[in-house]
């Protein structure tokens, strides 16, 4: 059985148009394959842009990944895309078309996204504002294996901004 080190092989995928005061309307996500260690931004629409960024984020935080797994959006497909994982020499898979279980692992971290912030706000309509604080807290509530995806990752859990916004239950 071959075991995936934490922060080599990241999934990435959009959610939205959600609605919003700010013109944000959608985000990216990347999900470490390992821990499930989570990052996220809001955007203003899908775009090849916030791609490269979100490697980059990546690469600068933690080294270079070696794997990235998509679903197939345009903006995932771009030249300029092509470009920056042929330039840091990444593993890339794309999902068959029709087929989220592909990339499931980042298709679930945006449900459980989405619900924290209903949760916390059920109009969504500050979501942009709540999104670092509900990552925040998604990275560092027990899930994969009893422990947080921070303590995974790091070997210990991040301080989390006000427990009263802890939803998650705990196993």
């Amino acid at each position: 059985m071959k075991i995936t080190p934490a922060l080599t092989r990241w999934h990435f995928d959009f959610a939205g148009p959600l609605k919003t005061w700010n013109h944000y309307q959608y985000l990216i996500i990347a999900v470490d394959y390992t821990s499930n260690l989570t990052i996220t931004k809001p955007l203003f629409s899908p775009n090849s842009n916030a791609v490269t960024d979100i490697i980059l984020q990546i690469y600068s935080m933690f080294g270079k990944p070696r794997a990235i797994i998509t679903d197939n959006a345009q903006a995932f497909r771009s030249e300029i895309v092509e470009q920056e994982i042929k330039r840091l020499h990444l593993k890339y898979y794309q999902s068959s078309v029709y087929n989220p279980r592909g990339n499931s692992k980042a298709e679930r971290t945006i449900k459980m996204i989405k619900t924290a912030l209903t949760h916390l706000e059920p109009e969504l309509i500050n979501w942009p504002s709540n999104l670092y604080t509900e990552t925040n807290i998604v990275n560092n509530t027990k899930m994969v294996y009893g422990y947080a995806p921070c303590k995974i990752a790091f070997a210990k859990t991040a301080h989390i901004y006000d427990k009263k916004y802890i939803w998650l239950p705990h196993k």
